[in-house]
Protein backbone atom coordinates (compact mmCIF):
# COMPACT_ATOMS: atom_id res chain seq x y z
CA UNK A 1 0.00 0.00 0.00
CA UNK A 2 2.88 2.52 0.91
CA UNK A 3 4.38 1.46 -2.19
CA UNK A 4 1.02 2.79 -4.21
CA UNK A 5 0.77 5.47 -2.76
CA UNK A 6 4.22 6.67 -3.10
CA UNK A 7 3.87 5.88 -7.13
CA UNK A 8 1.03 8.61 -6.83
CA UNK A 9 2.74 11.00 -5.03
CA UNK A 10 5.26 10.89 -7.51
CA UNK A 11 3.01 10.63 -10.50
CA UNK A 12 1.53 13.73 -9.07
CA UNK A 13 3.86 16.04 -7.92
CA UNK A 14 5.56 15.30 -11.98
CA UNK A 15 2.37 16.35 -13.66
CA UNK A 16 2.60 19.54 -11.62
CA UNK A 17 6.20 20.12 -12.41
CA UNK A 18 5.23 19.57 -16.00
CA UNK A 19 2.36 21.99 -15.52
CA UNK A 20 4.70 24.71 -13.92
CA UNK A 21 7.14 24.25 -16.75
CA UNK A 22 6.51 26.89 -19.78
CA UNK A 23 6.89 26.63 -23.10
CA UNK A 24 8.96 29.31 -25.26
CA UNK A 25 6.65 31.76 -26.75
CA UNK A 26 6.46 32.38 -30.74
CA UNK A 27 9.15 35.19 -30.50
CA UNK A 28 11.71 33.17 -28.60
CA UNK A 29 11.41 29.90 -31.23
CA UNK A 30 11.93 32.89 -34.24
CA UNK A 31 14.81 34.41 -32.20
CA UNK A 32 16.35 31.18 -31.68
CA UNK A 33 16.35 30.15 -35.50
CA UNK A 34 17.29 33.81 -36.30
CA UNK A 35 20.27 32.78 -33.82
CA UNK A 36 21.08 29.65 -36.04
CA UNK A 37 20.73 31.50 -39.26
CA UNK A 38 22.73 34.49 -38.27
CA UNK A 39 25.27 31.83 -37.25
CA UNK A 40 25.40 30.24 -40.44
CA UNK A 41 25.49 33.72 -42.15
CA UNK A 42 28.91 34.85 -40.36
CA UNK A 43 29.95 31.46 -40.97
CA UNK A 44 29.25 31.54 -44.87
CA UNK A 45 30.53 35.29 -45.12
CA UNK A 46 33.49 35.02 -43.49
CA UNK A 47 34.34 32.11 -45.98
CA UNK A 48 33.62 34.21 -49.21
CA UNK A 49 35.56 37.03 -47.79
CA UNK A 50 38.75 35.28 -47.17
CA UNK A 51 38.97 33.03 -49.89
CA UNK A 52 37.06 35.01 -52.45
CA UNK A 53 38.98 38.75 -52.16
CA UNK A 54 41.01 38.18 -54.89
CA UNK A 55 37.81 37.52 -56.90
CA UNK A 56 35.96 40.37 -55.93
CA UNK A 57 33.83 39.14 -53.10
CA UNK A 58 32.92 41.99 -51.17
CA UNK A 59 30.72 42.67 -47.92
CA UNK A 60 27.23 43.47 -49.17
CA UNK A 61 25.83 45.22 -45.68
CA UNK A 62 26.82 48.66 -45.76
CA UNK A 63 26.68 49.08 -42.14
CA UNK A 64 29.28 46.21 -41.73
CA UNK A 65 31.33 46.97 -45.03
CA UNK A 66 34.00 48.97 -42.89
CA UNK A 67 34.90 45.48 -40.73
CA UNK A 68 34.90 43.37 -43.97
CA UNK A 69 39.09 43.18 -43.47
CA UNK A 70 38.43 41.22 -40.54
CA UNK A 71 36.05 38.47 -40.74
CA UNK A 72 36.29 37.86 -36.77
CA UNK A 73 35.48 41.76 -36.46
CA UNK A 74 32.67 41.97 -38.75
CA UNK A 75 31.37 38.52 -36.83
CA UNK A 76 31.67 40.12 -33.86
CA UNK A 77 30.38 43.41 -34.66
CA UNK A 78 27.37 41.74 -36.19
CA UNK A 79 26.28 39.14 -33.22
CA UNK A 80 26.92 42.92 -31.00
CA UNK A 81 24.10 44.20 -33.50
CA UNK A 82 21.85 41.05 -33.02
CA UNK A 83 22.18 40.27 -29.34
CA UNK A 84 20.50 44.27 -29.19
CA UNK A 85 18.07 43.49 -31.00
CA UNK A 86 17.02 40.00 -29.41
CA UNK A 87 17.77 42.44 -26.05
CA UNK A 88 14.72 45.26 -27.33
CA UNK A 89 12.24 42.33 -29.21
CA UNK A 90 11.93 40.62 -25.86
CA UNK A 91 11.54 44.32 -24.32
CA UNK A 92 8.81 44.70 -26.66
CA UNK A 93 7.29 41.71 -26.56
CA UNK A 94 5.83 42.52 -22.89
CA UNK A 95 3.30 44.62 -24.39
CA UNK A 96 3.31 44.28 -27.54
CA UNK A 97 3.88 40.39 -28.73
CA UNK A 98 2.66 40.76 -32.45
CA UNK A 99 4.99 43.48 -33.23
CA UNK A 100 7.66 41.36 -31.34
CA UNK A 101 6.52 38.43 -33.47
CA UNK A 102 6.66 40.59 -36.76
CA UNK A 103 10.09 41.55 -36.50
CA UNK A 104 11.41 38.82 -35.26
CA UNK A 105 9.89 36.98 -38.48
CA UNK A 106 11.33 39.69 -40.56
CA UNK A 107 14.85 39.04 -39.28
CA UNK A 108 14.52 35.33 -39.68
CA UNK A 109 13.71 36.11 -43.38
CA UNK A 110 16.97 38.57 -43.43
CA UNK A 111 19.03 35.67 -42.46
CA UNK A 112 17.40 33.04 -44.81
CA UNK A 113 17.85 35.82 -47.30
CA UNK A 114 21.36 36.40 -46.65
CA UNK A 115 22.72 32.71 -45.77
CA UNK A 116 21.42 31.77 -49.32
CA UNK A 117 23.08 34.43 -50.69
CA UNK A 118 26.43 33.86 -49.46
CA UNK A 119 26.19 30.29 -50.47
CA UNK A 120 25.39 31.60 -53.91
CA UNK A 121 28.60 34.05 -53.31
CA UNK A 122 30.58 30.98 -52.13
CA UNK A 123 30.05 28.99 -55.54
CA UNK A 124 30.72 31.49 -57.65
CA UNK A 125 33.89 32.06 -55.67
CA UNK A 126 35.16 28.38 -55.91
CA UNK A 127 34.01 28.41 -59.54
CA UNK A 128 36.08 30.99 -60.70
CA UNK A 129 38.85 30.48 -57.84
CA UNK A 130 39.49 27.07 -60.55
CA UNK A 131 38.65 28.90 -63.68
CA UNK A 132 41.79 30.76 -62.51
CA UNK A 133 43.72 27.39 -61.47
CA UNK A 134 43.62 28.52 -57.94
Amino acid sequence: MRCLALVIMIGLSDATLLRAQTLPSNVDVMLGAQDVLHIADMITTSFVLTHGREVGAIEGNPLLKPFSDHPGLLAAVSGAVDVVQVVVIKRIERKHQRWALVWSAALVGLEVWATTNNIVAAGRVHQRLVAAGR
